[in-house]
């Protein structure tokens, strides 16, 4: 592009037009935040196939679970000549079909730990909430034995200057 203008004798602003027009002068901001994202590409490229491949397994491992399903449904089956499952005997419907059908609850807690254990992570600030409130309601009745009522020897009205009585003197 550069060696095109020259043969047309154009002159350097002409020039550095043309390359501004041609979006090829661009600042070293601009060409830094253009080379970064020319490395996200190759990266990108570089991670699809283990993407693909993930999506590949998990879709056979979904596969197999829902053949799991089928296979503990078809076990399940209720008799037919009485109100009890097939498989365990339980009455009609036995556990584990309810449990099959029940809604599936959330995985965490509103703070983010996993339902699956018994307990919060720690460093959760539910464990800290909860350990204030324990620790306040410990408290609170002994705080409340600990006042001083308002006719006791240790109380005083604090007045402020406004409050006190007009003495008569200069205003």
């Amino acid at each position: 592009m550069i060696l095109a203008a020259q043969a047309k004798d154009r002159t350097p602003a002409g020039i550095a037009l043309a390359l501004e027009s041609a979006r090829l002068l661009m600042s070293p901001e601009t060409a830094a935040e253009l080379e970064q994202l020319r490395s996200w590409k190759t990266a990108d490229e570089k991670v699809q196939p283990h993407r693909e491949a993930i999506s590949t397994a998990n879709m056979h491992h979904i596969a197999r679970l829902e053949q799991q399903l089928r296979r503990v449904r078809f076990l399940h089956a209720k008799h037919t000549d009485s109100e009890h499952c097939q498989h365990d005997g339980e009455p009609w419907p036995c556990p584990t079909l309810a449990a099959l059908d029940a809604p599936v609850g959330e995985v965490c807690h509103p703070c983010g730990c996993p339902k699956r254990f018994a307990r919060h992570a720690d460093g959760c600030p539910t464990l800290a909430a909860v350990s204030v409130d324990r620790l306040t309601a410990l408290l609170a009745p002994t705080q409340a034995l600990r006042e001083e009522s308002h006719d006791g020897p240790l109380h005083h009205d604090y007045r402020i200057g406004r409050d006190m009585p007009e003495t008569g003197g200069v205003r």
